[in-house]
């Protein structure tokens, strides 16, 4: 059996037949490090599906820590709201909150953008 890998055609490895005979594995492998005849190099496998997750993993890291920040923000904007010396602290904490709001559709513009270049 066949693989396209980068535009050749490479014949795939037993490993991958194996692992994929039982249904787990990707078929589709971007790296092998290997060369033909030098044995001492190690086998380096890198398939785009684990790639994709792990971006969108990494990502979904980022989302959630900008959630947090969010509401950090508000919830200090909110609690300093109550005293006339600290409006003006206040008002900045609302401000931030307010551009974190906007950082989260720009990680999802980013996110996809990331994504579709490595499809």
């Amino acid at each position: 059996m066949t693989l396209p890998v980068f535009g050749y055609r490479k014949k795939e490895p037993k490993h991958h037949r194996r692992i994929n005979s039982i249904g787990i594995g990707h078929r589709r492998c971007i790296h092998h490090a290997t060369k033909k005849g030098n044995a001492s190099s190690s086998d380096i496998e890198f398939t785009s599906k684990n790639h994709e997750l792990i971006i969108r993993n990494r990502y979904k890291f980022y989302y959630n820590v900008n959630d947090v920040l969010i509401a950090v923000w508000f919830i200090l904007g909110s609690l300093l709201f109550f005293w006339k010396e600290t409006e003006t602290i206040a008002i900045w904490f609302f401000l931030f909150g307010s551009i974190e709001l906007l950082i989260r559709p720009l990680m999802r513009i980013f996110s996809e953008i990331h994504l579709k270049n490595i499809r």
